[in-house]
């Protein structure tokens, strides 16, 4: 299994616990991976498959916009 797939299912995971919130506390590593999905989104270079995935998941691409 990927790295990135395990972290998506661990993003998933913490969707479920946190009725959508994709942040908390002893969550760095989700955080880390959560702020590169953001950078990658912002470069263009996220797969368009990628995108959707964490979309369902409720991804907030703006780090201004969930605040």
């Amino acid at each position: 299994m990927a790295a990135r797939d395990r972290q998506y299912g661990a993003a998933g995971a913490v969707h479920v616990r946190h009725a959508g919130g994709l942040a908390g506390r002893g969550l760095a590593p989700l955080g880390g991976f959560v702020a590169d999905q953001r950078k990658y989104y912002a470069a263009g270079v996220l797969e368009a498959s990628r995108v959707a995935e964490l979309e369902q998941l409720g991804t907030v691409w703006s780090v201004h916009a969930s605040a």
